[in-house]
């Protein structure tokens, strides 16, 4: 399988994917990239149940079951396209397979120029949502260090086996939740970042496509003119 297409389009999110266990494993240290990956799913997924317990506890305050709940649904969403990510591996390498096609590689400077501006709008577009999604977790970080209320406070409003009142618990808390959210907020750029990237591979191909189709019609026009003039 070539790789050519695949690194130009997916490097950047295979690169995400793959810090975090979720992307295809390695040929050596199996077992110790599925402990890993599990380790990874299991903060996604004790987020949610902590968000649960949270909510239940303080059912029937519209306000915060609201504010909850946005929440709520974010990391529910985020543990969804992971988990049908992992499931649905084999789809994905017959995908990458298809990329990796000879049938699909440029055969001229204007074929990789169509992949290469595909390829670059997509990455820029990953940047952006990386960029966003960073700034927006360091931002809900600094609240609790930086908000003079007089009482401390975790980043996240979720049910927490520790409080925040006394130390290490709350520093034990407060990483646990940052660590979770930035996993979180990555492992959904990442995941989405891979679809869009194929999506865009498939715009770059058909542009290539049409220019073959134009060439094919020059070709065919210049023939008949030939016929009908003969020397």
């Amino acid at each position: 399988m070539s790789s050519n297409n695949v690194n130009l389009f997916l490097n950047r999110p295979i690169n995400i994917l793959t810090a975090f266990g979720v992307w295809l494993p390695p040929k050596n240290h199996v077992i110790l990239h599925k402990i890993y990956m599990l380790i990874i799913m299991m903060t996604q997924y004790n987020f949610v149940l902590f968000e649960f317990i949270y909510i239940a506890n303080v059912w029937g305050d519209l306000d915060e079951v609201s504010e909850a709940s946005y929440l709520l649904f974010t990391q529910a969403s985020v543990c969804y396209k992971s988990t049908a990510f992992l499931i649905n591996k084999n789809n994905l390498i017959e995908l990458l397979n298809f990329m990796g096609n000879k049938l699909f590689e440029p055969q001229s400077i204007i074929h990789e120029r169509f992949l290469y501006m595909q390829s670059r709008t997509i990455k820029r577009l990953c940047l952006f949502f990386l960029t966003s999604a960073t700034t927006t977790c360091t931002l809900w970080a600094c609240i609790p260090l930086f908000d003079n209320v007089g009482k401390r406070f975790f980043p996240f409003k979720i049910w927490m086996p520790v409080g925040p009142e006394k130390s290490p618990q709350f520093e034990l808390g407060y990483v646990y939740q940052m660590v979770s959210i930035y996993i979180s907020a990555f492992l959904f750029i990442g995941i989405d970042s891979v679809s869009l990237s194929m999506i865009m591979f498939g715009c770059a191909e058909l542009d290539i496509i049409v220019d073959k189709l134009k060439k094919v019609n020059e070709i065919a026009s210049t023939d008949n003119d030939q016929n009908q003039n003969p020397i």
